[in-house]
């Protein structure tokens, strides 16, 4: 490839409104060299001339010619930055996409995926992220001299004039030509770098008063996965000096106000951008009382697109990593469309279904859900962890006074977005199986080569000779997960059905053979936490504590459910079911949607694990809830000929005062029950008295880590 020592060689494709501006960024800096402009159109040809370098009508041409570069700077319409992209990377040439990376969530993420298979560098040039106000910004947000961020306050509203959506631009009055993707985007990813990511949005549209169907405005109230929540209006139809391009005074078209358009506010002080004051309190009383210090910061130096190019060049040389990578570009994408939904949607609460990660790079394929058939007896409710970022922007979030369950979003999806499931098999579809089981076989039993089919609902858990271990199991069990297929759910969908398959062992110990599978008390534990008492609710993720319902006994796909009295000591428990977990997150799902998803739900199975948090807290008392409900229920349907009081014994467990009080209640249901029965209940009546060695066995099982 084209280039002098130690010098970067750069194609600029698409010579419009930005494309000159780049060319003439790599002409003047000391790390880069422009060698060739691509554009079909007069334009390319004359700033070609103008520069002194090489013309190509196409990247074809480009890639086929004597001057193929390091790299090159995309900036061609918005709907070509991905094949554009595609081409460049499938040729080995480093790329800096102009925003927004792409047009559209499906084609963005395509173009990730690719990405993926290469060995390119890439930066999404939100060129914003190196103005000097933000930089400076940035390093007092970094510096802690505000403490703890609490909050932001954002602004961005000005006045666009009718012909901005005249000829030949006339499109702008369409869905597409509104304040959110047009200008929003560019905010949206600037929170993103300055607070984290977001992962939630609530938005209400201002009054319309040009009467098209793009929107003019809306009020947002966003919570960020760092805790700090924020506000923001935006609006392109107001008189107003409060946004970023008049506050810094980038860009020349429009006059510089030097208005502040972010407030940040932090336990220790405040800041406001652009006149980067910080506020706080003299000495160290901190009280209204008190009298306020003002400091000014001076603003760092530097042009933003020259800083840009620069951190491209060390990008691609290896010594930085991207400041907007692709996952990041595309995360503001998203973000927006989840803003446009919920307009659309009248405000509906929308979320990612990542918090930890809203912009998921997933490389999805088109219409995912069009070209994957589900196993009939895959648990669409577990499914729902992995659904693509395409359904997630549709999807409600589990506010406390308004939850929607997990499964709404499959009937409520639009047609391209919908899950579709193979056609159940009818008795006819089951063949004759051979007269000898597979080696090893935990399937329904086959006898004389005829199929059990009354028991194809029921698994057995593997039994493992030796120490345990994720191989073992596997062995064992052929046909559970199949092999790991990088980029394909599939393997994971195929184990986690074994949850369906697999009873609760505590209840088998009593007789009951055909009781609840792992999958059942992990549903109905979902289903209970979207009741959060009221005192309760509001400190709690309720969309994470859902989540953490349906992870929580996921690895017991492989290790089963060990109960107190199996023998298993509580680290060699701990020891399995991480395996296992590493296993389905890792090995499953490692590269499937950019291994996003996967490391999620290790990280929410972990949380639960450690219970240290709330949420954690929340979800082991429902996971003791369901496990009382299900006992008095099995007792009532027993007629008093079957005494779970055993099970009792975990209502003593509960760690939260406003989940005690269901217990509480519960207990009392059951002692009415009792009392109508002739059945002497228990060792030491109604409270589930047992054995001390079997108490001794469950406090261990359920002691806090």
């Amino acid at each position: 490839m084209t280039s002098h020592q130690g010098v970067i060689s750069f194609a600029i494709i698409g010579t419009g409104l930005i494309g000159p501006r780049h060319a003439r960024t790599v002409v003047e800096s000391p790390d880069a060299e422009l060698v060739a402009v691509v554009d079909p159109a007069p334009a390319g040809a004359q700033l070609a001339a103008e520069l002194n370098v090489a013309h190509y009508t196409s990247v074809s041409d480009l890639l086929r010619s004597e001057h193929v570069p390091q790299a090159a700077i995309v900036c061609t319409p918005n709907h070509t930055h991905v094949a554009v992209s595609k081409q460049l990377s499938s040729g080995g040439v480093h790329v800096l996409v102009e925003k927004p990376i792409s047009s559209d969530i499906p084609s963005g993420t395509e173009l990730l995926s690719h990405l993926q298979t290469t060995e390119v560098k890439t930066l999404v040039g939100h060129h914003r992220r190196f103005n000097p106000y933000i930089i400076s910004t940035k390093k007092v947000l970094e510096s802690g001299v505000l403490g703890k961020i609490i909050a932001i306050n954002g602004l961005w509203t000005t006045y666009k004039p009718g012909d901005y959506f005249e000829a030949p631009t006339e499109w702008r009055q369409g869905k597409d030509g509104g304040v959110v993707l047009i200008n929003a985007i560019h905010e949206i990813d600037l929170l993103h770098h300055l607070l984290g990511p977001i992962t939630r949005v609530h938005a209400e549209k201002t009054t319309s008063q040009r009467g098209h169907e793009a929107e003019e405005g809306a009020a947002l109230t966003i919570r960020f996965k760092s805790g700090v929540v924020g506000t923001f209006l935006i609006s392109d139809n107001v008189p107003s000096p409060y946004n970023f391009e008049a506050g810094t005074g980038e860009n020349p078209l429009i006059p510089k106000t030097g208005q502040n358009f972010y407030q940040i506010f932090g336990s220790d002080g405040s800041l406001s951008v652009p006149d980067l004051s910080i506020w706080s309190y003299k000495g160290t009383n901190k009280s209204w009382h008190s009298e306020m210090a003002r400091e000014k910061l001076a603003v760092e130096d530097g042009v933003p697109f020259e800083l840009q190019l620069a951190h491209f060049c060390r990008v691609i040389q290896g010594k930085e990593s991207p400041s907007c990578s692709p996952q990041a570009g595309l995360g503001a994408l998203i973000v927006c469309q989840a803003i446009k939904d919920a307009l659309e949607a009248n405000s509906l609460f929308l979320r990612s279904p990542f918090a930890s990660c809203p912009f998921t790079p997933a490389p999805v394929i088109l219409h995912w859900a069009q070209s994957v058939t589900l196993a009939p007896a895959t648990d669409p409710a577990i499914i729902a962890l992995l659904r693509p970022p395409t359904l997630s922007l549709h999807s409600a979030c589990f506010a406390p006074l308004h939850e929607k369950a997990i499964l709404s979003q499959l009937s409520s999806a639009k047609p391209e977005q919908t899950y579709y499931k193979a056609p159940f098999p009818s008795p006819s579809d089951f063949t004759i199986m051979s007269s000898a089981a597979p080696h090893g076989s935990n399937s329904a039993s086959s006898t004389n080569g005829v199929v059990d089919i009354k028991n194809l609902g029921h698994v057995e858990t593997p039994k493992v000779e030796g120490t345990w271990t994720v191989e073992k199991a596997l062995e064992i069990s052929p046909g559970t997960a199949g092999p790991a297929d990088a980029g394909s759910p599939l393997p994971y969908f195929h184990l986690i059905e074994r949850l369906k398959t697999t009873k609760r062992e505590g209840w088998r110990r009593f007789g009951i053979a055909r009781g609840e599978s792992i999958a059942d008390h992990m549903y109905r534990m979902s289903l209970l936490s979207m009741l959060a008492p009221p005192a309760l609710a509001p400190r709690l993720d309720l969309a994470r504590c859902m989540k953490m319902c349906l992870i929580h006994d996921m690895a017991e796909s492989l290790v089963g459910d060990i109960t107190p009295v199996d023998g298993v000591a509580k680290p060699e428990k701990n020891r399995r079911e991480a395996e296992t977990m590493d296993y389905i997150t890792k090995n499953l799902l490692g590269s499937v949607y950019g291994g996003i998803p996967g490391a999620e739900i290790r990280e929410i199975w972990q949380e639960y694990e450690d219970s240290q948090t709330l949420n954690s807290h929340y979800v082991h008392d429902l996971d003791k809830m369901e496990l009382l409900l299900q006992m008095m229920e099995y007792e009532k349907r027993g007629q008093g000929k079957l005494d779970l009081g055993e099970f009792a014994y975990v209502a003593t467990k509960f760690t939260l005062p406003e989940t005690k009080e269901w217990a509480d209640a519960l207990l009392k249901e059951r002692e009415h029950f009792w009392g109508t029965q002739q059945h002497v209940h228990g060792e030491d009546g109604i409270e589930g008295g047992v054995q001390e060695d079997r108490r001794q066995q469950q406090d261990d099982y359920y002691e806090r880590k």
